[in-house]
């Protein structure tokens, strides 16, 4: 088993690249897990945020992405998944497995929609803002506005986790289909996602 040279080999390139980048990575040993493969975790701060876990052949990152939404409403990130992936296809010839993104927010929300004709997105909007109205006399956590707490209850309708599968460094989408972040609030906001990546 090659799991030394397996690490040594993705160590020394995530610290390449972080160096390119002008950041400083570090390389670190994890326990050995139950069947005696070492793993070990490379960190690397500030704009890349990520870590990776090797553990065999096998790499999982976890990469922290800022996406800034502009306004209220669904926001396509497909493509921006995508560039991820393809960069870790390149970086560690991983192009098969599964992506889960998390967003860190209660007043956001993730899900998979149709990306071909904006008035299905609007038509949504639509749906869940007459669904879930404003100034609903009910509501008592108002102090940060009349989009708040409806923003709220609509991130708990839909969905903060959303995992598909990636083929050939890519998001195994339908052809229609799209991932997106949907923003609840009304003004514009950077919106940090969690990307899980593991074969």
């Amino acid at each position: 088993m090659r799991v030394g040279s397996d690490q040594e080999r993705v160590c020394q390139e995530a610290q390449r690249q972080g160096k390119n980048e002008g950041q400083a990575a570090r390389c670190a040993k994890l326990p050995a897990s139950g069947n005696d493969i070492a793993a070990f975790a490379l960190l690397v701060p500030e704009r890349k945020r990520e870590v990776i876990f090797h553990v065999g052949g096998n790499i999982t990152m976890i990469q922290n992405i800022s996406i800034v939404t502009g306004r209220r409403g669904l926001h396509e990130i497909s493509a921006q998944v995508n560039e991820l992936l393809a960069t870790q296809a390149a970086r560690f010839n991983q192009t098969n497995g599964l992506c889960t993104l998390f967003v860190q927010h209660t007043s956001a929300s993730l899900l998979i929609q149709e990306n071909a004709d904006i008035l299905a997105r609007n038509d949504l909007e639509a749906w869940l803002d007459r669904l879930v109205p404003r100034n609903d006399p009910l509501y008592t956590h108002t102090q940060e506005g009349p989009d708040d707490m409806p923003s709220h209850i609509k991130s708990m309708l839909t969905a903060t986790t959303v995992s598909v599968p990636y083929v050939e460094g890519a998001l195994a989408l339908g052809v229609w289909q799209g991932v997106f972040l949907w923003e609840h609030r009304d003004n514009a906001s950077e919106r940090q996602l969690i990307i899980h990546t593991c074969a």
